[in-house]
């Protein structure tokens, strides 16, 4: 009997059985090995997040099919959900560990010792993210506590609760970066996407905290430049070409010095996968975590890089990455021409799937304007703000990226000042 026994059946069944979801919400797919059953359990998630039910096993015989074209078979199951789950979660760490175990072995065996400790990382890392990390808390008992927390943000009203960004208006809609929150930035190619996310990480690491910025679309050397170039308050095209002038360098080697006195920032371009970022985490305990260019990463489970399937995966993950690591992550991605009507941005304009609204706390959009040192920044969607835009100045030439209070495109007076040389400087 003992040869028989299917927790995935019994785990599925359950789902059916019980008509709820409640239980399984944090259960990622991929924790069943089973390729029919993992296949159903993604269906039934499809099917509450369209329905808000869980398929009667009438309408999931109907329905679903295996991949030989056949129905599932589902059994009564008397088993509670602690016990359930619990069974799941031993059998993927099970099969994480197997999977891994010989790798390792024959990296470590061969002298490679590189190779071996990353091996070690991501099955740890793995296996940490299959371990549940209770945020259960009883309402009842907690009520001191609460008051102590809410006391102390009456006594400094407008105090964020998370990091600042160094945007405003990106700190009313989220609040400051806060544990477990993903926030999504989009915007169409060379949107200044990049530049607004590096701002953000030298805000962050300014306020005494951890960054782990990764980074896809250009190398750790380039964003390292640009890094030390908007600190320093010059353009970073003189960094490259050497042509820096004797106030210039001066300024460049008071910014290096002062990113090495601040809290470290981690650039990396290693990690493509969510277990990868997982395991970089594990290791370099930041506060908060960008992903610049998340559009480009890989999925674990095989879909083809950038289709919908696959950024649904990788978006979901990163959520649960952020939840389970109790830290934000900022993922930066495309939005495209054709998924963008008349060339603004909405909700509907991201590359490849409605997934990013769907997990992020903030959704910002940023588009280029008729002129160039002018960005329009939207926030798309937040459970803290209603959808607004606003402008920012983006000066190369002195690293500064502000908002401008006040300042509209489309009205008269100020598109005059546009046309004009107001605007050959910074503010």
């Amino acid at each position: 009997m003992a040869a028989t026994f299917n927790v995935e059946k019994m785990f599925v069944s359950k789902i059916i059985q019980a008509q709820d979801m409640t239980e399984v919400a944090d259960v990622p797919p991929y924790f069943l090995n089973d390729p029919d059953y993992r296949r159903a359990f993604e269906f039934i998630r499809n099917y509450y997040a369209e329905i808000g039910s869980v398929p009667t096993q009438r309408v999931f015989n109907m329905d679903f099919k295996t991949e030989d074209g056949k129905p599932l078979k589902l059994i009564e199951v008397d088993e509670p959900w602690e016990d359930i789950k619990k069974r799941v979660e031993r059998q993927y760490i099970a099969g994480v560990l197997s999977e891994n175990l010989d790798a390792f072995t024959y990296a470590f065996d061969a002298g490679d010792i590189d190779e071996a400790v990353n091996i070690l990382g991501v099955t740890v890392s793995k296996a940490h993210t299959a371990i549940p990390n209770p945020r259960d808390e009883d309402v009842s008992q907690t009520g001191a506590d609460r008051l102590e927390r809410y006391l102390e943000r009456k006594n400094n009203p407008g105090t964020l609760v998370g990091a600042p960004t160094g945007f405003p208006t990106i700190d009313r809609a989220t609040q400051g970066l806060q544990p477990g929150q993903l926030v999504t930035v989009t915007g169409l190619a060379k949107a200044s996407k990049s530049t607004l996310a590096m701002k953000i990480a030298m805000t962050i690491q300014e306020a005494g905290m951890r960054v782990l910025y990764l980074t896809y679309e250009q190398t750790v050397e380039e964003q390292t430049r640009r890094l030390d170039a908007y600190r320093a308050g010059v353009n970073e095209n003189l960094i490259n070409s050497g042509q820096l002038d004797h106030d210039q360098w001066k300024a460049l080697e008071e910014s290096i010095s002062t990113t090495g006195e601040l809290e470290p920032m981690m650039i990396s371009e290693d990690c493509m996968t969510v277990t990868s970022i997982g395991a970089k985490i594990d290791v370099f305990k930041p506060d908060v975590v960008i992903v610049d260019g998340t559009y480009m990463m890989e999925d674990e489970r095989g879909e083809s890089k950038g289709s919908p399937q696959a950024l649904a995966n990788i978006v979901s993950g990163l959520k649960f990455l952020a939840m389970r690591r109790s830290i934000c992550v900022v993922a930066v991605t495309q939005s495209t021409p054709a998924r963008t009507k008349g060339e603004t941005l909405n909700n509907d304009s991201i590359m490849g799937s409605r997934a990013f609204v769907q997990y992020s706390n903030v959704v910002i959009g940023i588009e280029r304007t008729e002129e160039t040192k002018m960005r329009k920044m939207k926030v798309l969607m937040s459970r803290s703000c209603a959808p607004c835009e606003i402008v920012l100045l983006f000066d190369y030439d002195t690293g500064e990226f502000t908002e401008l209070e006040g300042f509209d495109l489309d009205d008269d007076i100020d598109q005059e000042l546009d046309d004009g040389e107001t605007f050959s400087g910074g503010f």
